[in-house]
């Protein structure tokens, strides 16, 4: 998840040949750190300005640096956990908040899927039974989205379809074609996270803010529904983009024979083609995944919590005997790097809002903004939200950002919270403009088979970005309130924003 640009990763030796413009930065941050812990005492408590200067910090090494992204959240979360008399319990429960177990199972699920193959037989499936290029790639569309339901990571769906694309790429050969393949994959891995819960680390990020800020809460099925349309949307839309931008009409018509020998995997020459019945193991992990997701979207009937119903699914699938995958070795496949990086956030993003920090910031920095229309507010919202991956690559970074601000800034404004939120999250997964925007891009754009250049991504950026802006003022005042995510804040006209009971 971490990155940073080129030319800040150097080595030790020559750290010395910092340049003034980035030195001056940071002596500007250090002052400002130190004038906000010794200004005067105000409306602003201790823990308030220890959070801001914790999270003006972690920003700035997400940023400007070449340090881990996980490191540098995990150490502002253990000096908020040091400076607050609370907080050594926040940070320690952090871990074992329900959130980090239903995307613990939801990796072992993801480990399951990969091992029985049934993944990579759905998009190989697509593949054979494409007549045309046209064809191809809205059926690979359609594929790829449906992976963002079982496999909690992009970076893991990236990796799972690398093979599919090089296979296909020999089986094309053509370098115009390719390319717009190479560019499909990460658009539509990146775009399509957002039609579920653990589609992406920052969606369970906002929907613990909202939990901790009393706000509506955010299940697998009402994500589910409000996210599945707009991914359906904005992938298949983006897959049209691709073809008019890089594609001319010959070539999208151009007639394709795919044998299921051809994507074959070199390096798992048993993997499934996309041919034949369903094996065992593909069974029993296509039967697991239906159940858990109507397990899921029932929650509010049964009253079972998502992440019990996903450690239960983990279990089923690593079951001596029953399952498809041994347990030692589905945690093997486990990014725990992400799911430590999600529990410092946490820790940091209850800090600033718990702190009064928030409320604060939302008060005195954004109150023309606050006084603004809804129109005005959910686009500067969806325009921050959408460029913040130019300055922020990983994610989750971007949504614990902005997230406990957005929502505050809506109870404040008389916005609906939630729908801030939700729009906020959506607008953050677009993060096409440069290779290193996203795991995913740079994944394919680093490969060994000629994919796509810098100049290709800007030019799809272009047209997408403003394109995505569009569509979120569109979901925000007619889709989205239709299925019952409001525009108006829901919450009583004087109540208190802050208080958890009166936003209930």
């Amino acid at each position: 998840m971490a990155f940073a640009p080129t030319v800040l990763r150097r080595p030790l030796d020559v750290a010395h040949r910092m340049p003034p413009r980035r030195r001056l930065v940071e002596i500007v941050l250090l002052l400002a750190g130190a004038g906000v812990m010794l200004a005067p005492a105000g409306d602003l408590t201790f823990e308030a300005r220890v959070a801001f200067v914790v999270f003006g910090a972690a920003i700035y090494c997400w940023v400007a640096t070449a340090i881990n992204d996980t490191w540098v959240a995990l150490g502002g979360a253990l000096i908020v956990g040091l400076t607050d008399p609370d907080g050594s319990d926040a940070f320690f429960s952090a871990l074992g908040d329900p959130t980090i177990w239903l995307l613990l199972g939801a990796f072992v699920l993801a480990a399951a899927a990969q091992a029985s193959g049934l993944a990579r037989r759905l998009a190989v499936a697509v593949a054979v039974r494409a007549g045309s290029v046209r064809g191809l790639f809205a059926g690979l569309t359609g594929a790829i989205t449906l992976t963002a339901f079982v496999i909690p990571s992009t970076s893991g769906r990236a990796a799972l379809m690398i093979p599919v694309f090089l296979a296909l790429a020999a089986a094309i050969d053509d370098k115009r074609i390719v390319r717009a393949l190479a560019l499909l994959f990460p658009t539509v891995i990146l775009l399509s996270a957002i039609a579920s819960l653990i589609g992406a680390g920052a969606h369970l990020v906002t929907a613990e803010v909202l939990e901790q800020t009393g706000n509506e809460s955010f299940g697998y099925g009402r994500w589910l529904l409000l996210g599945a349309p707009f991914a359906i949307v904005s992938t298949f839309g983006s897959s049209w983009v691709i073809q008019r931008l890089f594609l001319c009409r010959e070539e999208r018509r151009r007639p394709l024979k795919i044998a299921a020998e051809d994507l074959r995997d070199e390096a798992d020459p048993a993997a499934a083609t996309g041919t034949g019945p369903l094996t065992q193991a593909e069974r029993t992990v296509l039967a697991v995944i239906a159940i858990l997701v109507t397990l899921w979207c029932t929650e509010a009937l049964h009253g079972v919590d998502a992440a019990l119903v996903a450690i239960v699914g983990a279990l089923a699938v690593t079951a001596p005997r029953l399952g498809v995958i041994d347990f030692k070795s589905a945690l093997q496949r486990v990014d725990f790097g992400i799911l430590v990086f999600l529990a410092a956030t946490l820790v940091l993003g209850r800090a600033l809002i718990e702190s009064g920090g928030a409320d604060w910031l939302v008060g005195h920095a954004f109150g023309v903004v606050g006084g603004a229309s809804p129109l005005i507010l959910v686009a500067v919202v969806a325009i921050v939200s959408l460029l913040a991956h130019l300055v922020i690559n990983s994610r989750t970074a971007r949504s614990s950002v902005l997230v406990p601000i957005v929502v505050l800034l809506g109870a404040s404004a008389g916005v609906n919270p939630a729908l801030l939120a939700f729009v906020s999250t959506a607008a953050a997964g677009f993060c096409l403009t440069l290779p290193v925007s996203a795991k995913p891009v740079l994944l394919f754009s680093g490969l060994e088979r000629p994919t796509f250049a810098p100049a290709d991504l800007m030019r799809l950026s272009r047209v997408l970005l403003p394109a995505h802006l569009v569509v979120l003022l569109l979901f925000a005042f007619t889709v989205w309130p239709a299925l019952g995510l409001s525009t108006a804040d829901p919450s009583p006209p004087d109540a208190d924003p802050n208080t958890p009971s009166n936003r209930r």
